[in-house]
């Protein structure tokens, strides 16, 4: 089995941080972070497939208030990765906003375990969606 291949885009620190171990740590889970980063405009274009990451996990705060805007560009970086929407319990409106333009929605403080499977289930290309 190819391992999954990961991208976190969040402004906070210890988040990245945790999401990064946390999955990288899960070496029977077989999940590659290929990158952590504050924001969109930190990413760099990927110079091959084989850098693109299958899953990107967005965390709700870095998603710019033109969300379609925010979602267009991050489709033209990685046109073949699936996102996963990291939210807050109170932001499910959000999560209704931007259901067109992604794949999963979770919450933060989902457990370890669910993270993981999430982004296994979107790794898998499925085709549906992933709701928490």
């Amino acid at each position: 089995m190819e391992n999954v291949k990961v991208g976190i885009l969040s402004n906070n620190r210890r988040l990245r941080f945790a999401y990064k171990m946390l999955l990288s740590q899960a070496t029977e889970q077989h999940v590659d972070v290929l990158f952590d980063k504050i924001s969109l405009q930190d990413v760099d274009t990927p110079v091959s497939l084989s850098k693109q990451p299958d899953v990107i996990i967005v965390d709700e705060r870095v998603v710019y208030k033109n969300k379609a805007l925010f979602f267009s560009f991050l489709r033209q970086l990685y046109p073949n990765c699936k996102v996963l929407l990291l939210i807050d319990e109170a932001s499910q409106d959000l999560a209704r906003k931007v259901k067109r333009f992604v794949q999963g929605v979770t919450e933060k403080t989902c457990s370890a375990q669910k993270l993981i499977s999430t982004v296994q289930q979107l790794a898998d290309n499925t085709g549906r969606k992933v709701e928490r």
